[in-house]
């Protein structure tokens, strides 16, 4: 649990540096924040294929990341710029949710 929250520690000093960007660049947010930081401290090897598939395809559009365990789909991660309000607006989650159902799998929202 300890580089869990190294990653946050180090996620959060991010973005008190560069708010701003990660306001408006969903991007940034994927590259910085989720891919580099988040997800290798939860134990996914994010440069292996095998695990984690960017922008992979549903058959009701793409997701930004699916997560793979044992050659299936367990998870797909939908990024948002941090302007984005998920409690206020429920397309974010809607839009998850759409991926999950085509495939079965479970969500997780950033």
């Amino acid at each position: 649990m300890q580089g869990l929250e190294s990653a946050v520690l180090t996620v959060m000093s991010r973005i008190g540096k560069h708010r701003s960007l990660y306001e408006k660049n969903e991007e940034a947010v994927k590259q910085h924040l989720i891919g580099g930081e988040i997800m290798t401290a939860l134990g996914w090897d994010w440069n292996n294929p095998e695990e984690v598939r960017p922008e992979e395809r549903t058959e009701d559009g793409r997701a930004d990341y699916a997560l793979f365990l044992n050659g299936e789909t367990v998870a797909f991660l939908e990024a948002k710029n941090l302007g984005v309000n998920i409690l206020k607006r429920d397309e974010p989650l809607r839009q998850l949710a759409r991926y999950c159902f085509s495939r079965g799998g479970l969500s997780t929202g950033y």
